[in-house]
């Protein structure tokens, strides 16, 4: 069958574009022939089953090359078209000696090797002390096996800073220092970094990285939000910092519908806590609401709610793990749009806090959330809990309000809309307050034509798209209007989006949107799948960290980026909201572990 794969390749035209688990997509085996024939009928999917080198090795002295045969399987989830041994090996016209080293040319070899190409590959683009920072980055989140073998091979990089500003410093022009001293003083350099001068603090690194904060900033920044604040925000900031300030706990409520600037509040917070050195963990009930967060998580990764819930659920975190220990010293806790999640999920929260927090003091045990302040948030107007076959009545038994521990919960409500100062023209204001009565009337539903809540909505001609032969285009040049002139403006991206309900609609606009931006297209693939999983850029294009990689340097879940160099292992970025240039290293050993969540290395 799968030498057969390569008589077929040569064959037909139509599946060099298939990789070999691909290929039964759009043909079938024929045994008795032993040859693939064009599939005229029906639609198979085909599987290629991972195969561990452990099962291998248990052979390795009846079959030669074992080893070898693995990575030959992994290359076929991403190598099309082959039409014999020798292509498999071929990546980028050059053919390797084995499976191996093709695997490696292609950055799917688990190994250090991938560091130090990355750190020598950034040594061309940034300074030595960007590399230190790297480096301490790498060595914080523990993506490193063999820590010796990579410094080794990377210190001269990364000291390359220290004898230049030692000569300048001292006017010393010929200033010699030996290969010892100067790597002694690259290590104080890099003990010297904020990420590796909280190490020996704290042994917690969940901790460690909610701490990760420059306070003198934050301090300055809350010091000019608070003239921000109306009075109606003021009156909500102040009772939960005073709940954050006190030993009394505190459990709030949010309410307000769209506008009313409920995320402007929880940023507020989140500065206001930091700026303390304390510690805030915000989360929210889907990762859109996340996004939006500083150092947002969805509800599962904080405070790990499970996805299958029932009325006694528990949160999946032991008493003594570190995670507990994170929930244990945060003072303030956010949830966004809780109305989207089922009343269990609150309820497993409480239990589970009274449990962690009655540790230290029994008494918490009796206090809702043990004590901790925790502020929720949300339109009931919007999107609520879903329930598999249920009715009206269930909906409503599953909210929070309907919950037990809602009893203990104090209100708060906005009720201005902030997006009514957007502008300072009478026909804008009225515009934007036109279209929010629309919103919340359809809310409160005003115009429903039956019991069960079910309407029709008459949607504004000037919020639709006319153009129906080529709507995507006609959304994009709406929304990005001359592209390529404004691929080099940082606000230009910063300010726009595209919103769709579907992941196989945000695949199909970026690779729209991709298509638009001149330039050569590189892919970087994982090594730890052997599905084909991989991630298209462009010089230019916009990307957007979904996880925190360095919040103090404002490296964090949200944060937008624009490309502006694709190496092999290393991705070089710009912030697009940020007057600092931030490098991420792009690894495809990528590691997503619970304690250590990235998502670019």
């Amino acid at each position: 069958m799968f030498v057969a794969w390569f008589e077929a390749n040569r064959q037909y035209v139509g599946g060099r574009d298939l990789t070999y688990a691909e290929f039964p997509t759009r043909f079938t085996y024929e045994k008795k022939d032993k040859q693939w024939q064009p599939r005229k009928l029906g639609y198979q999917i085909g599987r290629l089953h991972y195969t561990p080198i452990g099962i291998w090795e248990l052979y390795y002295m009846r079959i030669l090359l074992t080893v070898e045969l693995y990575y030959m399987r992994i290359l076929l989830t991403v190598k099309k078209g082959c039409m014999r041994y020798r292509c498999i090996k071929t990546i980028n016209g050059h053919t390797y000696g084995t499976f191996q080293e093709a695997r490696s040319a292609l950055g799917l070899l688990d190994d250090d090797r991938e560091f130090i190409d990355g750190i020598t590959e950034i040594g061309e683009l940034g300074s030595g002390h960007q590399l230190c920072w790297l480096f301490v980055h790498l060595l914080t989140t523990r993506t490193m096996t063999s820590l010796d073998i990579v410094w080794d091979a990377a210190w001269q990089l990364l000291s390359d800073d220290i004898l230049f500003e030692r000569r300048k410093r001292l006017n010393i022009l010929d200033m010699r220092i030996g290969g010892d001293d100067l790597k002694n003083m690259c290590l104080i350099e890099i003990e010297m970094l904020p990420n590796a001068a909280d190490m020996p603090t704290f042994t917690n690194r969940l901790i460690i990285d909610e701490l990760n904060f420059n306070k003198v900033e934050l301090e300055k920044t809350h010091a000019d939000i608070l003239l921000m604040l109306t009075d109606e925000q003021r009156c909500v900031h102040d009772k939960i910092m005073e709940s954050v300030g006190s030993d009394d706990n505190g459990f709030f409520y949010l309410y307000g519908y769209g506008g009313t600037g409920k995320t402007f509040i929880w940023k507020r917070l989140s500065v206001a806590v930091r700026s303390k050195g304390l510690i805030v963990l915000n989360a929210a009930s889907n990762g859109i609401a996340a996004l939006l967060l500083p150092g947002g998580r969805t509800a599962h990764s904080t405070p790990t709610v499970p996805f299958e819930i029932n009325e006694a659920l528990s949160l999946t975190m032991e008493k003594d793990s570190p995670r507990a220990d994170l929930m244990h010293a945060a003072k303030l806790i956010i949830w966004d749009e809780a109305p989207m999640m089922h009343r269990w999920c609150f309820e497993a929260v409480d239990r589970s806090l009274r449990d962690i927090m009655s540790k230290n003091d029994p008494l918490n045990a009796l206090k809702p959330f043990g004590g901790t302040t925790i502020v929720l948030g949300g339109d009931f107007r919007q999107i609520l809990s879903v329930v598999r076959g249920g009715m009206r009545p269930d909906i409503v038994d599953a909210s929070v309000n309907s919950s037990k521990i809602w009893a203990y919960c104090n209100v708060l409500r906005l009720t201005v809309n902030m997006r009514l100062g957007a502008s300072s023209v009478p026909a804008e204001q009225e515009e934007i307050a036109n279209f929010c009565k629309w919103i919340v009337s359809i809310g409160d539903g005003n115009d429903a034509s039956g019991d069960n809540g079910e309407m029709k909505v008459e949607i504004p001609e000037d919020s639709l798209i006319s153009d129906t032969t080529n709507p995507l285009m006609s959304l994009i040049d709406f929304v990005y209007p001359d592209l390529n002139d404004n691929l080099g403006d940082q606000l230009f991206f910063q300010e726009r989006g595209i919103l769709a309900p579907t992941l196989d609609s945000v695949e199909h606009v970026n690779e729209f949107m991709m298509s638009l931006i001149p330039g050569e297209e590189k892919e970087y693939l994982t090594s730890d799948s052997i599905f084909e999983i991989g991630l298209k850029l462009k010089v230019g294009c916009p990307v957007m960290l979904m996880r925190n990689i360095d919040q103090a340097n404002g490296l964090c879940n949200g944060t937008r980026l624009t490309v502006t160099h694709l190496g092999k292992s290393t991705i070089a970025a710009t912030g697009q909201s940020l007057s600092r240039v931030g490098v991420i290293f792009l690894s495809p050993c990528s590691r997503m572990d619970n304690f250590m969540p990235l998502s670019l290395e």
